[in-house]
């Protein structure tokens, strides 16, 4: 991944921002993601990962069994929603599914698109270590990489969300873990893009 400044003006749809949290939130953070070793989870290429609300892992499990997003997550998402709702100028959705993901140094996601079932936004806080997330255009196969410091913020909608894959790069050399916190909408029926099903086959996350 070439790694620069900025690259998220080239890709619709996506912003970025920078420093969104001070470092004594991104502590804390941390200090409760890390409290309780069994809410760990392993995903399928091994990250460990801890899922809250929809359990796209295990569709079958009934709602009532669903974990809540937990309290130490609740501010940090109600400001992401003010956020999203502002840079993208239309009322706030609401982000009712939380994944933390742990990415050791080296490790990374195949590039791909989330599924269409969790509909138009998709936002995330990027903590403890550096990430480089490449965007790729399903059409024209162009590439923009776009660095991800820790305590960074950033949202997909529209066309970053459906017309363009993304995958992700932790460096090798990376001081610790990286930690990233994923929120994404559920949205009904009606409000899912039937353009995406006409865009070329890509791989597709259950992520």
């Amino acid at each position: 991944c070439k790694w620069r400044e900025g690259g998220w003006e080239e890709v619709p749809g996506l912003h970025v921002r920078l420093d969104f949290i001070a470092p004594e939130e991104e502590r804390q953070l941390l200090e409760c993601i890390h409290r309780d070793p069994s809410a760990w989870d392993r995903d399928v290429e091994g990250r460990r990962i801890q899922v809250f609300g929809r359990n796209y892992r295990r569709p079958s499990l009934p709602r009532r069994l669903e974990l809540p997003l937990p309290p130490y997550l609740h501010s940090l998402r109600d400001r992401v929603q003010c956020e999203v709702a502002r840079l993208l100028a239309r009322p706030s959705v609401c982000l009712s599914q939380g994944i933390v993901q742990e990415y050791l140094p080296g490790q990374g996601m195949a590039p791909h698109c989330d599924r269409v079932l969790w509909g138009n936004v998709v936002a995330g806080i990027s903590l403890a270590a550096p990430a480089c997330i490449t965007f790729a255009n399903r059409t024209s196969g162009l590439a923009c990489p776009v660095q991800l410091p820790p305590r960074s913020f950033y949202v997909m909608a529209d066309e970053a969300r459906y017309r363009w894959t993304h995958g992700v790069e932790v460096p090798r050399d990376a001081p610790a873990p990286r930690i990233s916190i994923t929120l994404r909408h559920l949205p009904g029926e009606n409000e899912l893009p039937s353009e995406t099903l006409d865009l070329p086959r890509v791989t597709v996350s259950a992520s």
